[in-house]
């Protein structure tokens, strides 16, 4: 097993169970305490749990979802850079989803004037796309989540995969090299999910704060990115990770 399967498995397991302990890990996964104990420790650096004696516990804070509002007013200028940026990638007639975020709300006035289809599950982006008679808008239906503003659930899931886009822009909370992106709630993460799936393309918006975290639920591995778009502050150290990942990136 390489030692993203195994990251991946014990993160898995503490998501279910919450502590672990090593030698419960050496047993199931059927290597050396050693290597547990490494891998253990490059997840704690990470923030996804803390390191006990003689195991690990779920790290509470990687659960933590901060609300729409809170995040709206932080790294403004990062995002509608970002968003600039994706907002090129979109041509008349394009079919798109765009992910409920408040990344992906600031490209708005950069695509409003384009004839194209949106499908979002974003209330706010919504409301705010529906005056245009240039733009096709599908909104997806299911359960609201106020805290994020997002439609999320099983309808939600169930009307995406009856769809297909040419190009889907997905915010992230958290984005690892290892274990990919992921988010705080398991709906959204599952919406996601399934975004990417009815898609060709994907398109991940990622401000510089969100590298080399990891939150609670996982919906995305690197190889599923096609473009990652991030801001002017993102060290060139870090893109260069990606990039040899195979990642194109665009900043």
């Amino acid at each position: 097993m390489f030692q993203e399967e195994r990251k991946e498995k014990i993160i898995s397991i503490l998501q279910s169970q919450n502590r672990i302990k090593v030698l419960e890990l050496v047993e199931i996964l059927e290597v050396s305490e050693a290597t547990i104990r490494r891998d253990l420790q490059e997840l704690e650096e990470s923030g996804f749990l803390k390191r006990t004696h003689g195991g690990a516990i779920l790290n509470p804070s990687s659960n933590i979802e901060p609300s729409f509002n809170e995040k709206e007013i932080t790294f403004l200028d990062e995002k509608k850079y970002i968003s600039k940026l994706a907002s090129d990638f979109i041509s008349e007639g394009d079919i798109i989803i765009i992910d409920s975020g408040t990344t992906t709300i600031q490209m708005i006035p950069f695509i409003c004037n384009k004839k194209i289809t949106a499908i979002t599950n974003s209330i706010a982006i919504a409301f705010a796309l529906g005056s245009y008679e240039n733009i096709n808008l599908i909104v997806i239906g299911g359960q609201h989540r106020a805290v994020t503003k997002a439609v999320v659930g099983s309808f939600s899931k169930e009307m995406l995969s009856k769809l297909h886009a040419n190009k889907a822009f997905i915010g992230t909370n958290s984005l690892d090299l290892n274990l990919g992106a992921t988010t705080p709630n398991i709906e959204e993460a599952s919406t996601k999910n399934q975004m990417i799936n009815s898609s060709d393309e994907v398109f991940l918006l990622c401000d510089n704060s969100k590298f080399n975290k990891i939150s609670f639920v996982k919906f995305a591995d690197i190889r599923e990115i096609d473009y990652l778009i991030t801001d002017f502050k993102t060290p060139e150290s870090i893109l260069t990770k990606y990039k040899n990942a195979g990642i194109k990136i665009i900043h």
